[in-house]
């Protein structure tokens, strides 16, 4: 078999949701072919692990960034570009549940500052290493939409946008988790059902925290509508029920559940006529999800493995 041929197959077994099998014919291929080189490392965007192997995934975006500016292939120099802001918001993520871990008494008791000299440093050090980071990733950001305003292609224009606009739900999550204060009564508050169903919670956090994911929020509903725009544009369908499919979890995520339901119910005509069983069964557990209206809460920290021990997170 060819190194086209395996990488064909592996596609067929991705559309499948085979994605071990996927994996190892990926894995199989090796070639000196810049181009199936490029499109083994699109795939594998796929089927790596988003939780346990970021690691790996900034990795593959790295080659292929460096391989689409060899082929001058800027559209998807760019598109992987905004995957590797995703990617290191992620490690940003890590890094920011380390540091609320390493000043944990602190943010329930004013009074008591970090409880080893250890701790403070490795504090003050990933501060640096996060300015670091947040850097890039706003340069980056500057740049994706600097390239979408010169391009003509929906499809494209659609993957640019809803990549931006998962940023600004991460940026959301980032900032609700640095800004949380601690304390017995906040907490009890906090987990109240009504306070997080009518989204009072966020009057628990400072002024700055409350602006912050205020325009996190509306940034991430701004791209994600534009992302749907631009894929009812390029005319797929299958792109556009995934597009608002996922602009549906966002709203779900909000608490927003009535335009939760109309997006998905929306999705789920389109995921019929095509008879998308995959997408169909993701539907079917967010209308779990939105009749529950958040009753029971989704463990946001122990699915992006920010409980994970260090050397866990980017194991395969």
């Amino acid at each position: 078999m060819t190194d086209q041929e395996k990488l064909n197959n592996a596609r067929i077994l991705f559309d499948r949701g085979e994605y071990i099998g996927s994996r190892k014919q990926l894995e199989s291929i090796s070639t000196d072919n810049p181009n199936i080189r490029l499109n083994v490392l699109l795939t594998f965007l796929g089927v790596l692990d988003h939780v346990t192997e970021n690691e790996k995934l900034l990795e593959v975006v790295e080659e292929g960034i460096s391989l689409a500016d060899t082929l001058g292939n800027d559209s998807v120099k760019i598109y992987l570009l905004s995957k590797k802001c995703s990617f290191l918001l992620s490690d940003l993520s890590m890094m920011s549940y380390t540091q609320v871990n390493l000043k944990l008494a602190s943010r329930a008791f004013e009074w008591i500052d970090f409880s080893l000299e250890i701790d403070k440093q490795e504090y003050k050090q990933i501060e640096v290493d996060k300015k670091k980071l947040k850097t890039e990733i706003d340069e980056s950001v500057e740049l994706i939409l600097s390239a979408s305003e010169k391009s003509t292609n929906h499809m494209l224009l659609g993957h640019l946008f809803s990549t931006v606009g998962d940023i600004y739900n991460q940026w959301y999550l980032i900032d609700k988790l640095i800004y949380q204060e601690g304390g017995k009564l906040k907490s009890k508050v906090a987990n109240l059902y009504f306070v997080r169903r009518w989204n009072l919670e966020k009057y628990l956090y400072p002024r700055e925290g409350r602006r912050k994911t205020d325009s996190s929020k509306k940034l991430c509903i701004f791209y994600f509508r534009k992302s749907v725009k631009e894929f009812g544009l390029a005319g797929k369908k299958s792109e556009l029920a995934y597009a608002i499919y996922n602009f549906s979890v966002k709203y779900t995520l909000f608490n927003e559940f009535r335009k939760a339901k109309k997006l998905l119910r929306e999705s789920k005509v389109i995921a019929e006529a095509n008879q998308d069983k995959r997408l169909l069964d993701k539907i079917s557990d967010l209308e779990t999800k939105i009749a529950d209206k958040n009753r029971t809460i989704k463990d946001y920290v122990g699915e992006m493995g920010l409980d994970l021990p260090r050397g866990v997170r980017s194991r395969g």
